[in-house]
């Protein structure tokens, strides 16, 4: 029963974006066709269902991709309530079907198989529309991340032929007085830098050219990761936050992440956790913590098969307005020394809001 409640409401999610207007942003780079896909879905959608209310921020993520954010109010009931949803999704344009599989293998690595979501519409008008041929490979894969009565989380992934579109999706019917937080992201670009800035207080700057992924959804620590290497889907600058209780202090946040961490290493996340140093600074103007560990992770290979990978990471870790912040540079062992520069420019752009 709660499985199909949540596929009854992807469907409603899916046909949400209905009668929006898109507001692109565009660096001057040629981004193949995912722009055009994600332009697709949203007029597809529109002849679904008219009357929705909602807005669309469609913004290029480097040269192969896009990123389709939207917070939707749907107001056409059918019988049911009405429903506020935020969707954060990827759009992204391999260069082969074999390389948008191993993709899709790889970020719905753990899902429940569900096909029915890459083979209706909008996605399959989007597909045919963006290219002029039906797509021959339709995959789509789903996990749930929370369900309650009045709320749903859930993260997807589909795969039509070349393209890859993968998320979270999150729904509250009308009237929940439980709702988590709604946070808002945005990305300014000057020059050859853009800045991420996220409701939850901080902002970050990267070179424009870089893939990232981020997340608006309350629950989900990692709100965004920059990746330095794009053949890797390990080396990287990220930032995560925690809602910490009124009252508890930078020490009570070191105390927790240290436990987080022994924690992973006693359940084997972290083989041969090392810490190799820790030290007390001031870092965007507040006193941090920071601490550089190695270990083995696991690491996707395949959609049946992981191998351990040896990894090398530095976190900094502070408090502000009773939110804990985690920035991190996480890399490959053998990467680690040569995108350190570049990570320690990103890292010291962080700044609070």
């Amino acid at each position: 029963m709660k499985i199909a409640l949540v596929l009854s409401i992807l469907v409603i999610l899916s046909v949400g974006i209905a009668g929006c207007t898109s507001n692109s942003t565009n660096n001057g780079a040629q981004i193949s066709q995912a722009h055009a896909y994600a332009d697709a879905y949203v007029n597809s959608t529109k002849e679904i269902i008219p009357n929705a209310q909602y807005e669309v921020n469609i913004v290029d993520n480097g040269t192969d991709a896009v990123r389709l954010s939207m917070t939707i109010m749907n107001n056409t009931t059918n019988g049911g309530s009405s429903t506020t949803s935020t969707e954060a999704l990827n759009v992204k344009q391999f260069a082969t079907k074999d390389d948008a599989t191993a993709f899709f293998n790889n970020v719905s690595f753990g899902y429940m198989a569900n096909d029915s979501l890459a083979s209706a519409k909008p996605g399959t008008d989007a597909y045919f529309i963006t290219t002029g041929h039906n797509a021959t490979t339709q995959r789509g894969a789903m996990q749930i991340n929370s369900l309650t009565l009045v709320t749903t989380s859930v993260s997807v992934a589909i795969q039509q032929n070349e393209f890859v579109i993968y998320g979270t999706v999150s729904t509250m019917s009308a009237g929940s007085s439980s709702s988590p937080p709604t946070l808002t992201e945005s990305q300014t670009t000057v020059g050859d830098n853009t800045t991420y800035s996220s409701s939850v207080g901080f902002n970050i700057t990267y070179p424009k050219t870089f893939t990232i992924d981020s997340s608006t959804n309350a629950s989900s620590p990692v709100k965004v990761y920059i990746y330095l290497n794009p053949s890797s889907k390990i080396d990287g600058v990220n930032v995560a936050t925690y809602s910490l209780a009124s009252g508890e202090k930078l020490n009570d946040f070191i105390d927790f992440n240290l436990n987080a961490l022994q924690s992973n290493s006693s359940l084997g996340f972290y083989k041969d956790f090392t810490i190799l140093n820790e030290t007390n600074l001031t870092f965007a103007g507040q006193p941090a913590h920071q601490i550089t560990f190695q270990g083995m992770i696991p690491q996707q290979v395949s959609a049946t098969n992981t191998t351990d990978v040896s990894v090398k990471e530095t976190q900094i870790w502070l408090v502000n307005n009773n939110t804990g912040y985690v920035v991190t540079y996480k890399a490959a062992q053998s990467d680690y020394d040569t995108y350190l520069l570049e990570a320690e420019s990103i890292i010291n752009s962080f700044a609070l809001t």
